[in-house]
């Protein structure tokens, strides 16, 4: 059902002028903030399903192996890096080479506004796609 859904959404995605039209920067979005985009990242991390659907279950292993505090510690703590790279690496970046990285966020910025409406239907057409046939093949 699900899947239908999201279909049906890239459908009205494809057939909607507004969606392609990228917003016009107001002045104070000319320069490249990393706050923003780590909390974009936060976002990313915490809508996304793959991400989510690796974390929970790598998470719940960690806590039923037998393994000592320290190590349980380590382990769990790379899997929470590993998931939140979408969350801390702009940030990162930003602090650690900020003219350079600037330069990528800014760049990834204008790509992703240009080419909205083309990522969104790319997304819902794949997850849509996705889970019909998971469903049809598994229901």
């Amino acid at each position: 059902m699900l899947g239908i859904v999201l279909l049906l959404l890239a459908a009205r995605a494809i057939f909607r002028d507004d969606v392609d039209k990228p917003e016009k920067p107001k002045d104070e979005d000319a320069a490249v903030h990393p706050l923003r985009y780590a909390l974009l990242g936060v976002v990313f991390t915490v809508t996304n399903m793959t991400t989510l659907a690796l974390f929970l279950p790598a998470l719940k292993e960690i806590s039923t192996a037998k393994l000592p505090g320290g190590e349980e510690f380590l382990v769990a703590s790379a899997v929470v890096l590993i998931a939140t790279v979408t969350a801390w690496l702009p940030l990162l970046a930003s602090i650690v080479v900020p003219g350079p990285a600037d330069r990528v966020l800014a760049s990834i910025n204008h790509f992703t506004n240009v080419h909205r409406k083309s990522i969104t239907v790319a997304v819902l057409i794949f997850f849509g796609l996705y889970l019909l046939i998971k469903g049809l093949t598994e229901g």
